[in-house]
């Protein structure tokens, strides 16, 4: 198996088995909780400001969408830094 598929297989398998415990990280959870609180706020300001209804719905929605392509931006630059370490490792190994 070429080292490019085998860190990928890592790389599933150990999110598959729950190994990147994210909810562990006081950081992660600052984060997450300030995220959280910041998108009721944009939502809030969309549904008191944006009028009519149709219009603020459309906001919404857009932002969604927007919050959900930097989410799967973010997945992806993590798997590829993933990705990197353990090939920068396997090929410093094998020196």
């Amino acid at each position: 198996m070429k080292k490019e598929k085998l860190i990928a297989f890592m790389f599933d398998q150990l999110e598959n088995e729950g190994a990147f415990k994210l909810k562990k990280s006081k950081e992660y959870i600052q984060y997450s909780k300030e995220q959280q609180k910041r998108g009721i706020e944009f939502y809030d300001f969309i549904k008191d400001n944006i009028f009519p209804e149709e219009l603020s719905e459309k906001a919404r929605k857009l932002a969604e969408e927007y919050v959900n392509s930097c989410q799967d931006t973010f997945y992806c630059e993590f798997k590829v830094y993933y990705h990197q370490g353990f090939l920068d490792g396997i090929n410093f190994a094998s020196k």
